[in-house]
């Protein structure tokens, strides 16, 4: 063989090698684009998916969330003299709220204003605590009391 012939098998097994390298090279140089993608990607959305801190804005509330549900049915109670109020409408959550059977309850402190015949509100209560109970005459039927926090018109 002469040395052109030799010469050739070896520059073309360079180009060969040169070009295998170069196709890795560029391999190389895609898999950190594809990775620098991907983590970035990652990173956007692990941050969009990360959970707010649980703070109330200093907006308004809606009371059909929060509040319950009442109608006054009585204004004056024979037995306490007190507002009886039906929840009704709220009965599942009255319920779990007293831990009673009871939907009709007296109730202290509900607004003058709002202490009227067959008037829908919405209430936020609470049960009475021992120093706040009342005395009441067992004259007719007796309903538990509850104390009124807020009381707003439906």
């Amino acid at each position: 063989m002469s040395i052109w012939v030799k010469q050739s098998r070896v520059l073309s097994q360079l180009k060969t090698n040169f070009g295998k390298q170069r196709f890795e090279i560029i391999k190389c140089q895609n898999k950190k684009a594809v990775m620098k993608y991907t983590l970035s990607a990652f990173l956007v959305l692990l941050l969009s998916c990360s959970k707010a801190p649980d703070q109330r804005c200093n907006c308004t509330l809606p009371y059909q969330i929060y509040y319950l549900k009442a109608e006054v049915i009585q204004t004056k109670d024979l037995n306490c003299s007190r507002p009886v109020l039906s929840f009704f409408e709220d009965s599942v959550r009255i319920r779990t709220l007293t831990g009673q059977q009871d939907i009709v309850y007296i109730g202290e402190s509900l607004p003058t204003a709002m202490n009227q015949q067959s008037k829908k509100l919405y209430v936020d209560v609470r049960l009475l605590k021992p120093e706040e109970a009342f005395a009441c005459i067992t004259y007719g039927i007796s309903y538990p009391g509850i104390k009124i926090l807020d009381a707003k018109e439906r």
